[in-house]
This record gives structure tokens, sequence and C-alpha cells, in this order.
């Protein structure tokens, strides 16, 4: 989601600018998945909601094809924010770029939809959900792909399918760094069924990861770029530190390396 100061760096693809130092890390990533937390659309027409509005620029798109993008997740709060032309204009900016997508679809069974890759002869699935906020799909309605227990079901399916599982769920308190009791219940049941890496993400500061067995369980990344400022610092004046990104290494028998890579809050 670019910040303001960012804008010009993302329309122009400046990826190597954005990413700072990062850039070679990411190339080297045999596939490296961003949270785009906003519609790309010039659309005008808001839902009604509580919260923000947040979109960008369908020209955005520029950065993630250029950078090594090889997934975009659409799992997320904001995604409907301006409605099905929003979602849809979102969808058509990445897979014109050719970009494929996760979490969100034109209706809810395009939304479940996993994305399935093969790397090296392994065998990889990412799940993408969403808590519910104005923001779900439906039977002939754009959105996300809800955290339900559907998706319960697919995921006992898609972990026999795959040597690597990641399950992506787009949930918590905003601006609070650690999981809410109820969440974290539901994060050790979506990793009880699955038992690969859980990422929770959402509440816009650099939470804690935790070793709840052996794949651990991540409950949230903080924001690489964001439209607004953070109302709360926790921290992030004496530490710079707005964002981890999340490296994960496996092999068929399944993860083998796990690290949280931070990042600074220095602007492009």
């Amino acid at each position: 989601m670019p910040h303001p100061e960012q804008r010009g760096a993302f329309k122009n693809g400046a990826s190597s600018q954005l990413l700072n130092d990062y850039t070679a890390l990411w190339a080297g990533a045999d596939c490296t998945v961003f949270n785009l937390e906003c519609p790309l659309t010039n659309g005008q027409s808001r839902i009604r909601k509580i919260g923000p509005h947040l979109k960008a620029s369908p020209e955005c798109i520029a950065f993630f094809k250029h950078a090594p993008t090889r997934l975009v997740c659409l799992a997320n709060n904001h995604i409907r924010d301006y409605g099905d032309q929003g979602v849809l204009d979102t969808l058509h900016s990445c897979h014109a770029a050719g970009l494929p997508t996760v979490g969100a679809g034109r209706n809810l069974e395009e939304a479940r939809t996993p994305f399935r890759l093969s790397v090296k002869g392994l065998r990889l699935g990412i799940v993408a959900m969403a808590e519910r906020e104005f923001n779900i799909a439906g039977a002939e309605v754009a959105g996300a792909n809800p955290i339900d227990f559907r998706n319960f079901t697919l995921l006992k399916e898609l972990r026999q399918q795959t040597d690597f599982l990641l399950i992506l769920l787009h949930a918590g308190t905003e601006m609070f760094q650690y999981p809410r009791r109820a969440w974290w219940i539901s994060a050790v049941s979506w990793w009880n069924r699955a038992q690969m890496p859980v990422v929770v993400q959402h509440t816009h500061c650099v939470g804690c990861h935790e070793l709840y067995a052996a794949p651990p369980l991540s409950t949230d990344r903080g924001t690489s770029s964001s439209l607004r400022k953070p109302r709360r610092t926790i921290k992030r004046i004496r530490t710079g530190l707005r964002a981890c990104w999340l490296n994960c290494r496996s092999d068929r028998a399944g993860l083998v390396g796990f690290a949280s890579i931070p990042t600074s809050s220095r602007e492009a």
C-alpha cells in the first residue's frame, strides 16, 4: 500500500529503490509473496463501512511487476473498499502484469482457490483468508476468502496434495503486538490441521512468532508501506522498525528454515 512519498517510485516500478538493500534477497527466492492491502482502482464508488477507505492507482502494479514478485496476496479487510469494481480492477491489473493472486476473486468460489506452484520438484501451496470486515466474497460478489469451516475442510485436502503449505490469515487487533486469545486458539487450530507455518497479519505493527511446534506460528509482519502514519509508534521511534519479512526454506520433509528479517522505516 504506497505511502504518498512513495507513489512515484511505485508507478515507475522502482523496486530496487523501494526494497533498498533487500533486492538480492528477494531475487534469490524461488517464490515471493507480497500482501497488497488496498484495491488498485480509479473507481470512486465507496462501500458503506466503518473505517477508512483505501485504494491506490492501478499504475502502482509496476512495482510488483519489476520486483521479484511471484504472488500477490489480496485477502485483507480493504479489498472491497470500492466494491466489486475495486476488486475486479485489482485482479485485472495483477493478471495483466502476469502476476497470480490468492485470497480474493470475482466470487466466493474463485476467492477460495489456493495458489499452487511446483519449484524444483517441490509442490507448494498457499492459502490466504481474511476475517469479516465488509470485505468477504459471495456467490455473485467479488471479495476476499473468509476464515471459515469450509476452508478448514479444503485445507486438509490441499495438505495431502502438497509438500509445503503456507497459511496466511488476515486477522487481529490493529496496533496490538500480541495475538488475542481467541485468535491464538484459531491459529493453533489451523496449524493442527496442516502442521505447516501459519502467518497471522493485519495489526500494522511488528508482532511476534511462536514455536508452537516444528513449523512456527507468526502473528504479524508489520507494514512495509502505508498510506497513513501509525497511530502508535510502539518503540519505532527508537528502533526505526516498521516491518519484518518472513523467510521460509523447505524441502520434501517440510520446513527446514524460518527467519524474520527486519526492515527499516526509511522512505523512498
